[in-house]
């Protein structure tokens, strides 16, 4: 499905883990997002010249020299509201999207002038021990934990759960009610079975304009 939207012309976005993967399927993205600042993630991505990297600027700094000579944009994360009042932050662009690079991604969509998104491996979920997308081990001091949408029960682990958790905060500055006239709102679709696929479900059922 996703080389289905590829062939149509359709920017792709990776997140982190996912970029490689793609690769490995011969699926070139065009964008590859990630902010965290932990050294091991300062080398997630492998180098190409055809990829534009979306680099928080709060990454580890061997990141910008891993990175040097390729299309590089550094964005900065909103970390509380407070933020755009704070010395050296006054008038800066901050990118909202609460705990995850998966929410990131949606807003930074949307800042670059995306307004329709379609979701893969957006699932929150793990399975015995591992993370459902990609099969590895949960990391150190992540847990396991139980979650349920209405009557549907998920596993998801306490790193996950906030990525739910903070998904209509993340979405409401980009919706109509607060967009205002003559500006295009966005609209999500999450394909694939899971706890973040459920909520958003969930959340359109109950009047989410997204």
């Amino acid at each position: 499905e996703i080389r289905r939207h590829v062939a149509h012309g359709y920017p792709l976005m990776a997140l982190k883990g996912a970029y490689d993967w793609l690769l490995d399927q011969g699926i070139t993205p065009d964008y590859a997002v990630a902010s965290d600042p932990q050294p091991e993630r300062a080398h997630c991505f492998r180098q190409r010249d055809d990829v534009i990297y979306l680099m928080a600027s709060q990454m580890h700094p061997s990141v910008w020299a891993y990175l040097a000579g390729r299309h590089v944009i550094i964005w900065h994360s909103e970390i509380e509201f407070e933020q755009r009042l704070k010395p050296g932050w006054i008038g800066q662009a901050l990118v909202p999207g609460g705990p995850t690079t998966g929410l990131r991604g949606l807003s930074l969509a949307y800042i670059l002038g995306y307004r329709q998104l379609e979701l893969y491996g957006f699932d929150s979920c793990v399975k015995d021990g591992v993370y459902k997308l990609d099969g590895s081990r949960l990391r150190d001091g992540d847990m396991p934990v139980e979650v349920w949408i209405g009557k549907r029960r998920f596993e998801s682990s306490t790193s996950l759960v906030p990525q739910v958790q903070n998904l209509m905060a993340t979405l409401l500055p980009w919706t109509k009610a607060y967009l205002g006239p003559g500006r295009t709102p966005l609209k999500v679709n999450a394909h694939g079975e899971g706890y973040f696929q459920a909520a958003l479900a969930e959340g359109k059922r109950l009047g989410w304009t997204v």
